[in-house]
């Protein structure tokens, strides 16, 4: 008995070891209030997710080896003239007859680590077609709270890092719909139209970057400019 409990806690601790283990880092492009795209780090892949939620790319800490393409057009239009492999990597796509399925056409696999996407377009509308889960690593989207649509379709977590957005309060024009929160990382806007126009709707300050979670600047952020006028 003492033997099972044992081997169950060790089979437990191994699982919890390898969840942990499926996202190493999370870097994020900010510009503009926004999010941009995303960088998903595992041991073996680097995966591109954009803020609408597809996989734009991917890349491997080895990154050698022949490139091949699938070349059937009439028995596999949805991979036609798509990546197949890279090196020792395989990519794999969803095959459907129905144009209109959530996951027609797009990355099923890359290597061993299988891509799934939302499909319930009656119910998850604002989530449909886009990134379920890569691996084991679930994205969610916000949906629709209530009257007020700041978060509505963006996205709301990559596994446990949780994205939260300002939402509609008498003081925070100049936040309303710009990213909150990502994980641990906490963003602020300047909000004082009268004694800081110039200023007004930019970025005022960020805590909580880290090597592990960390948010980094593209250019937008250089030409951010507010056309809020106050009543």
């Amino acid at each position: 008995m003492k033997l099972k409990f044992v081997l169950c806690w060790s089979l437990l601790l191994t699982f919890i070891n390898i969840q942990a283990q499926q996202m190493q880092k999370v870097v994020a492009s900010f510009g503009g209030g926004s999010l941009g795209s995303i960088e998903i780090y595992t041991e073996e892949f680097v995966f591109f997710l954009t803020e609408n939620g597809s996989i734009s790319g991917f890349t491997t800490n080895n990154f050698n080896g022949s490139f091949d393409y699938y070349d059937n057009e009439h028995f596999e239009k949805e991979k036609y003239g798509k990546l197949k492999n890279c090196g020792d990597t395989k990519i794999e796509y969803w095959l459907t007859f129905n144009v209109n399925d959530a996951r027609y056409g797009k990355v099923k696999s890359i290597g061993k680590v299988t891509i799934d996407y939302w499909d319930n377009h009656n119910y998850e509308k604002e989530k449909f077609g886009r990134v379920k889960n890569i691996g084991t690593i679930p994205v969610d989207y916000w949906d629709r709270d209530g009257f007020d649509t700041a978060r509505y379709g963006k996205i709301k977590n990559i596994g446990n890092i949780f994205v939260d957005y300002w939402e509609n309060e008498p003081l925070n024009k100049a936040k309303y719909g710009k990213i909150k929160s990502f994980g641990p990382v906490k963003f602020d806007y300047w909000d004082n139209y009268y004694s800081d126009k110039e200023k007004f709707g930019k970025l005022k300050s960020v805590t909580g970057n880290s090597d592990k979670i960390q948010v980094k600047f593209n250019h937008l952020l250089f030409y951010q400019t507010s056309n809020y006028q106050p009543y």
